[in-house]
């Protein structure tokens, strides 16, 4: 019974147009198991979406254990389901993720990383 809320919308022409389309959406939702780094779930973040992540090491370290959403137990359909029905119908909870993500998502912001790579760069160097 999903039809009525959720889309899949295959693949995007270019990656603007996914962030269009991105934005429309209420939540971010990544089942994945294996991931490098999760830039997604930082995309996700500055959309101003929830996420609702799996358990994976790169997404737990990401969210500092889940701040700004919430995450379930990899490969657990059922607890993924519990997460996302929180979520859309909890709106206090919903609202407060939204609040922890906005400050989580400065530590990602690429002008404030390259600044203080070049003062610790500078630093070391005097």
């Amino acid at each position: 019974n999903l039809a009525d809320n959720v889309k899949f919308f295959g693949s995007y022409k270019n990656h603007e147009e996914m962030l269009r389309e991105a934005k429309k959406a209420h939540i971010f939702v990544s089942a994945s198991t294996v991931e490098g780094f999760g830039i997604t779930v930082i995309e996700g973040m500055a959309l101003g979406l929830p996420s609702i992540i799996s358990d994976i090491k790169p997404f737990l370290e990401i969210t500092k254990n889940g701040v700004g959403g919430e995450i379930f137990e990899q490969n657990n359909a059922a607890d993924l389901a519990q997460k996302i029905k929180l979520q859309l119908t909890n709106k206090r909870s919903y609202q407060q993720k939204v609040k922890e993500e906005q400050q989580l998502v400065k530590d990602y912001d690429w002008g404030d990383i390259f600044s203080t790579y070049i003062q610790n760069i500078t630093g070391a160097v005097q």
